[in-house]
């Protein structure tokens, strides 16, 4: 499986959880439980964290065991840390030789 092909395997299973937990969040009807319901936006912080410390493929490669998809996600990730590295020498040159 390429990697667009495990992307697009993911944003597919994202929308399909989405939409089978809609009939239950119940959207625009209050709750008649006696426990009270958290917005999907109180989970926000908790959702960063695990981003923070993580990508998506690395965490759907833990759950479902798929090591090769977890290695793919650490590797994207130390990817875009070595870009990102990269472009802030390329600023800090340029600030020093004083191009724009």
């Amino acid at each position: 499986m390429t990697k667009r092909d495990r992307r697009q395997f993911l944003a597919s299973s994202v929308a399909v959880s989405v939409a089978s937990l809609a009939p239950q969040l119940n959207f625009g009807t209050p709750a008649k439980s006696p426990f009270r319901r958290r917005s999907l936006s109180s989970f926000d912080r908790q959702v960063r964290e695990v981003l923070r410390s993580m990508t998506i493929e690395e965490k759907v490669g833990q759950m479902t065991g798929d090591r090769d998809m977890e290695a793919e996600g650490k590797l994207d990730k130390a990817e875009g840390r070595a870009r990102s590295a990269v472009g802030h020498a390329k600023d800090a040159a340029r600030e020093i030789i004083g191009k724009k």
